[in-house]
């Protein structure tokens, strides 16, 4: 009878040199759960090597050869940390209503207020996710760093679903004037301003 060394297709573990997986996807969760604090960056490092959660065998001298490594390799990797302690119905509900009224807040009647707007507030990550873990572009392990981008036709409507209010991006001033998000150009008008000056279709990136 021929034997076969199973052991020679299984996936060792770089810190645990007697832990061995079947396969990458045992590796990273053995990571996952072993090898990252959950109250720091969620990266591991040893002999001042940074190592890529998401490929174990890759390690970089410093964070800036990991972040290139994932805007690289990674750069549609969407996915959340899976210990993530999911929030219950009503925190979520309460963070979009915050979200709601710190976007409303910017939308000044002032022509000077016009233009890109930046807000930020603090939030747990589990928050987060908890309202735009269906639209996340991209996750990046290492920074535990998320990003959305909302453009384009659709986007408002897209946007009112997941923030459950259709006037989300609309502010209503006591002498009936009215200032809003603004999303969506039309072709027409990108192109009369793009003669003069640029102008790129306006989006909410988170």
């Amino acid at each position: 009878m021929k034997q076969y060394n199973l052991a020679s297709t299984r996936i060792s573990c770089s810190l645990c040199q007697h832990k061995t997986f079947k396969n990458e996807r045992g590796l990273r969760i053995h990571w996952q759960r072993t090898h990252q604090s959950k109250n720091t960056q969620n990266f591991a490092s040893t002999n001042s090597r940074i190592f890529c959660v998401l490929c174990p065998r890759k390690s970089y001298k410093n964070q800036k050869g990991l972040n290139h490594h994932e805007a690289i390799v990674h750069s549609h990797y969407n996915t959340p940390q899976a210990e993530l302690i999911s929030q219950p119905s009503e925190a979520i509900s309460e963070f979009r209503s915050i979200l709601v009224y710190i976007i409303q807040t910017k939308l000044k009647t002032s022509a000077k207020e016009a233009g890109q707007q930046i807000i930020t507030i603090p939030y747990l990550e589990s928050q987060f996710v908890g309202v735009f873990n269906s639209f996340i572009n991209r996750y990046s392990p290492s920074r535990r760093w998320y990003n959305c981008i909302f453009s384009g036709i659709g986007a408002y409507e897209c946007l009112s679903q997941i923030f459950g209010d259709e006037k989300w991006g609309v502010r209503e001033y006591k002498n009936k004037q009215q200032t809003w998000v603004i999303l969506n150009r039309s072709e027409e008008c990108l192109e009369h301003y793009n003669k003069r000056e640029s102008l790129s279709q306006p989006k909410l990136e988170i």
